[in-house]
């Protein structure tokens, strides 16, 4: 009895080395990594994230991965047979979700005969959902005011301004709730730079762990910056309304919801066709502003 039960163990164990030996790919240390995430405001923001994994095995040739978020899901495909055993493969994925949600993410190793021989899951968790932000001129002073739905982990806010919308410096911080799922208020005052033709305010927020995000831009002291869009949905071509000249046109760019450039021509009349647009989710960025829409 005590032989067939050592033989068993030592079948098992057998069968245990053949199936590690089997994993062609595997994890590694903080293989998943938010490397950015900016809001659009309302629940959406755009995310970067770094997927990494090690080959483990010669016979990994090809690596099809898999990441679900809240408005679908995408897939990529890249050949790793000419790597060496041991190297790291990291890929990074920009996808539009909602802020508060989490997305998932797999990776399977194949043989040259798509065999599967390994794979490898993971997922990532979007601590804050910041539903209102804005600034507005109060004599010398921006009055600053943010509104979080849910915070997870939050550590605190950093107060940003520029004067031109692109070089930011770090003026205040603020601490966050931590975690919690009810709705937080937060407001503060700061001096406004007096001799620049605009001022522009934003948040980054900053997660315990360290990772962060940005909020959408506000913008005090400017000039007939707002554009809106209708009708949304829209199925043939949208009118944007709030475009001036042919620079203003220029401005304009359509992104879809995983954060990709899409070629964009407006007539004189400020209207869209959508023509070559699948279905789906799609933003308007102007300048500082984002807007979402649906094309039925």
């Amino acid at each position: 009895m005590r032989k067939m039960f050592t033989m068993a163990i030592i079948a098992a164990l057998f069968v245990a080395v053949q199936t590690a030996q089997a994993q062609c790919i595997d994890t590694v240390s903080n293989g998943l990594t938010l490397m950015s995430k900016s809001s659009f405001g309302g629940p959406d923001c755009l995310f970067s994230v770094r997927f990494c994994v090690k080959k483990t095995s010669s016979e990994a040739h090809h690596i099809d991965y898999a990441v679900s978020h809240t408005y679908g899901t995408m897939y990529r495909t890249i050949r790793v047979n000419t790597l060496p055993v041991g190297s790291i493969i990291c890929e990074t994925f920009t996808f539009v979700a909602d802020c508060n949600s989490t997305a998932s993410f797999v990776a399977d190793g194949l043989k040259v005969n798509d065999v599967i021989c390994g794979s490898v899951a993971d997922y990532i968790v979007l601590p804050i959902k910041l539903i209102h932000f804005s600034a507005s001129a109060k004599d010398e002073m921006a009055m600053i005011e943010w509104n979080t739905a849910v915070e997870e982990n939050a550590s605190h806010f950093v107060v940003q301004q520029s004067t031109d919308g692109k070089n930011f410096k770090d003026i205040n911080s603020v601490t966050a709730k931590g975690t919690t799922d009810r709705p937080s208020q937060y407001v503060i005052e700061a001096k406004m730079i007096s001799n620049a033709k605009a001022n522009y305010f934003r948040l980054k927020m900053v997660d315990r762990d360290g990772s962060f995000s940005f909020s959408p831009i506000a913008l005090v002291n400017s000039v007939g910056s707002d554009i809106s869009v209708y009708p949304n949905p829209a199925q043939e071509s949208l009118n944007i309304i709030g475009l001036k000249t042919a620079a203003d046109y220029r401005k304009v760019s359509l992104m879809n919801s995983v954060g990709q450039v899409i070629p964009v021509e407006i007539n004189s009349n400020g209207t869209m066709s959508l023509d070559q647009l699948n279905s789906g989710i799609y933003y308007i960025k102007y300048q500082g502003q984002v807007i979402k829409f649906i094309k039925e």
